[in-house]
């Protein structure tokens, strides 16, 4: 069960459709990831990036910068993924992005080969 802190106007508690969507697609080798680099962007819970994670691929998952969030993200990559295989980093939509971009340029001049933005835009009436 998510800690009560995840209970809020973020709703990082939840795992959307379109995250189920994405990590059958990972599953059934329909979107192939193995060696791939991937970047996963309000993240969520982590599942497609949890899945790409498991399916092969180096994975840099990323939301909302709070301890109980990027937590969470991290437990749930923790619990099913080889160490050194993905990282989890913070970050607040709307301030500067060179923190995060730090972060996901980590791996030098290797690019991200997949882009997951499946947690981004879950209320529809907002965007």
């Amino acid at each position: 069960s998510p800690p009560a802190e995840l209970y809020t106007t973020l709703q990082a508690n939840h795992v959307w459709l379109a995250s189920v969507f994405l990590a059958d697609k990972i599953a059934l080798g329909s979107i192939n990831v193995d060696e791939c680099r991937v970047a996963e962007l309000g993240a969520g819970a982590g599942l497609p990036g949890i899945m790409a994670c498991i399916s092969g691929a180096e994975v840099i998952s990323s939301d909302w910068d709070t301890p109980t969030v990027i937590g969470a993200i991290k437990e749930n990559f923790g619990g099913a993924c080889k160490e050194g295989k993905w990282a989890v980093v913070g970050h607040t939509w709307g301030t500067p992005v060179a923190p995060l971009l730090r972060a996901l340029l980590s791996g030098g001049e290797r690019r991200f080969d997949i882009l997951f933005l499946a947690d981004t835009l879950w209320v529809t009436d907002a965007h």
